[in-house]
């Protein structure tokens, strides 16, 4: 029995079924990286940043007037 033979009995006893995922395509691994060797297959050249990095900068900000210390 295929995969899609399977779904339509389900669907005709009335359970919910989804679309079955289409395969991931094999992903090209890029030939060689900075010291020469390959890349390892979790390597994504297109891999961004979501957020941009923290700066210290404002650790060199001044301190507002309305500060309190405690004494």
């Amino acid at each position: 029995m295929t995969t899609l033979e399977m779904i339509t009995a389900l669907r005709a006893e009335g359970y919910r079924v989804t679309k079955p995922r289409a395969p991931k395509a094999k992903a090209t691994v890029p030939a060689l990286n900075a010291i020469g060797k390959p890349y390892g297959a979790n390597f994504d050249p297109n891999w961004k940043r979501r957020n941009a990095l923290t700066t210290i900068a404002r650790l060199y900000k001044p301190m507002p007037r309305d500060t309190r210390y405690v004494h």
